[in-house]
């Protein structure tokens, strides 16, 4: 029995590898937790875009269908410049 889960741990370990589309950290900011990280997808000419992110908890939730969390685009300073 243990050789069988053995043997089929390298092929989950490398679906894993293929369907993983980034990182995120926990994080502590003014009295608020958030996430913290990169997401790497393919673009629609096949170019691989890394993009990082931070995620907050929907604290305006007041029903069921909408998100318990949001995914946004960090603010950059000098964008706005």
């Amino acid at each position: 029995m243990h050789e069988e889960t053995s043997s089929k741990q390298p092929n989950n370990s490398t679906n894993w590898s293929k369907n993983n589309l980034g990182s995120l950290w926990l994080k502590q900011g003014k009295g608020n937790k958030y996430l913290s990280g990169k997401v790497t997808l393919q673009g629609p000419n096949g170019e691989i875009i890394t993009q990082n992110v931070i995620v907050f908890k929907n604290k305006y939730k007041e029903k069921e269908n909408q998100p318990d969390y949001l995914i946004f685009k960090p603010f950059n300073h000098q964008e706005d410049s």
